[in-house]
Parts: structure tokens; sequence; C-alpha cells
């Protein structure tokens, strides 16, 4: 049950900032995107991982600098 609520909210909330967007994006790029919403339901998931590891890696170069320029 909680899975479901936690999909629902996602949908909820994309199609809310969806909207939201959609006369800015019209007014200055004249131009409203269609595929925002699916693409969203797939790349918020994706973020919860993401996230986190930048996180971790801004952390990493803040105690070890030398990090920043290393090569593999």
């Amino acid at each position: 049950m909680r899975f479901l609520i936690r999909i629902v909210e996602l949908l909820v909330v994309s199609c809310v900032v969806e909207l939201a967007m959609a006369l800015p994006m019209a007014l200055y790029f004249h131009r409203i995107t269609v595929f925002a919403l699916p693409v969203n339901v797939f790349i918020l998931p994706l973020l919860m991982i993401l996230m986190p590891a930048a996180l971790a890696t801004l952390l990493a170069l803040l105690v070890w600098p030398a990090a920043a320029v290393l090569q593999p």
C-alpha cells in the first residue's frame, strides 16, 4: 500500500509541476513539452540514488581536494 501511495504521490507532484511550468515555458520558449511527465516518472526514482552519491562525492572532495584532478 505504501508503494502505491508513493507512485500516486510521484504522479501528482509531476503533474502539478508540469502544469505550473506550462505557462512560463509557453511564454518564454514558445513551446510546451509533451514528454516531460513520462520522463519525470522515470527520472525521479533515479535521483534518489544519484543525489546521495553526488553529496558523498562533494564531501569526499572537500576532505581530499586532490581527488578532483585525479584521472583514471
